[in-house]
């Protein structure tokens, strides 16, 4: 199953003192583990959108969305700024996750979607990120292909092994 709030009303439901296996209740983590990943890439999305809005004063509040720029370009000077004071995190962790929006919402298509389907969790798509922090386009592009298809979850790994033994 794909995480999202299906998977994540299933697991929520559970109570794991009650999981008798610990087979099972690895795989209750490891779902719990894909929702998280799939939070974090619609969070990252929302950044993404964010960030291309213009700061707009005034009564109406739909003008930031008719001034907004193209996906992946910010427009909003001090994004970072104020999604740190929201969230109550550094500065430098508000602009490190701007950057990996930005690069995800362009860049880095596949990786967002490995992101949002629990295939990999934040630290792999951000190092990915990071990995090819300044390469051209079409490079990145090239390093993400064939990066990707080794970096699985464990749980993705776990199932490859399992048929084996």
């Amino acid at each position: 199953m794909l995480p999202g709030v299906e998977l994540a009303g299933m697991v929520s439901a559970l109570d794991v003192a009650d999981v008798r296996s610990d087979a099972d209740l690895l795989e209750v983590i490891a779902a719990w583990e894909r929702v998280v990943s799939w939070a974090q890439a619609q969070q990252l999305d929302a950044i993404a959108e964010f960030v291309r809005r213009p700061v707009i004063e005034g009564t109406d509040p739909h003008a930031g969305w008719a001034a907004r720029g193209v996906p992946g370009r910010p427009t909003r000077e001090f994004a970072d700024d104020e999604l740190a004071a929201r969230l109550g995190s550094s500065r430098m962790a508000a602009a490190s996750q701007v950057d990996t929006a930005l690069s995800l919402a362009v860049t880095h298509e596949a990786t967002a979607t490995a992101l949002r389907e629990g295939v990999i969790g934040f630290p792999k798509a951000g190092l990915i990120v990071e990995g090819t922090r300044g390469l051209a386009v079409d490079v990145s592009r090239e390093v993400e292909a064939k990066v990707l298809p080794n970096a699985f979850s464990p749980w993705q790994m776990v199932q490859r092994v399992l048929p084996q033994i």
